[in-house]
């Protein structure tokens, strides 16, 4: 009886192992995936943000007439800095680098007070630009209802931003959750530059507008 007793003991200690071994194989897979698919995500967030604004910022200077005012080219800088820094940020981690990852990651916190300083301005002056616009066929009374759903999505998104952002931080000592919310925070920023490609796209005379 004693005998039996232990036997099974130690046939229920065995398959406990068993799937212990293969549960902390199943998270192991995950986790060396998770690198891969933030190195991709950032790789196409920083791609959107380039083909978004290519005309209004980074090919700026082959269309000299285009209307951008002073603080939107500031902007477009300080979040052309995040995305570079977000793909450069995911591919250490994929390739092990974490004590450089970490040193480099000082630099995320004055770039995420710079996007909410300039996202501020430039929101919230973007009325006041389409309003004194000189661009033949606009009207800003027809383009009052997008004026204020930029207006208020461009909002939520830094409400979104700072909160995701400040999760990162909080989590940074766990790198699956401190990754998750740094991709949250940026996918959130990529949306302006996501409309504006898909603007262009779709209307290539919006194109035309102010910012």
């Amino acid at each position: 009886m004693i005998e039996e007793v232990r036997r099974r003991g130690a046939e229920s200690t065995t398959g406990l192992r068993r799937r212990i071994t293969v549960l902390a194989d199943r998270l192991g897979a995950a986790e060396r995936r998770q690198p891969r698919y933030d190195g991709l995500l950032s790789t196409f967030c920083l791609l959107v943000v380039i083909l978004g604004f290519a005309k209004s910022f980074f090919l700026r200077p082959l269309f000299p007439n285009f209307p951008v005012a002073p603080i939107v080219l500031v902007h477009g800088g300080v979040l052309s800095a995040w995305f570079v820094l977000f793909w450069v940020q995911t591919n250490l981690v994929r390739r092990g680098q974490a004590a450089l990852h970490r040193r480099l990651g000082l630099a995320s916190l004055p770039l995420a007070l710079a996007a909410i300083a300039t996202i501020v301005p430039t929101t919230y002056g973007f009325p006041a630009r389409r309003w004194a616009a000189d661009v033949p066929g606009y009207s800003f009374e027809a383009d009052l209802e997008h004026i204020t759903m930029v207006v208020h999505g461009n909002t939520a998104m830094l409400v979104l931003f700072a909160l995701f952002y400040s999760g990162a931080i909080w989590k940074r000592h766990h790198w699956e959750w401190h990754s998750r919310w740094m991709a949250l925070a940026s996918m959130v920023i990529v949306t302006p530059a996501a409309s504006r490609l898909l603007t262009v796209v779709g209307d290539a005379g919006v194109t035309s507008q102010p910012l």
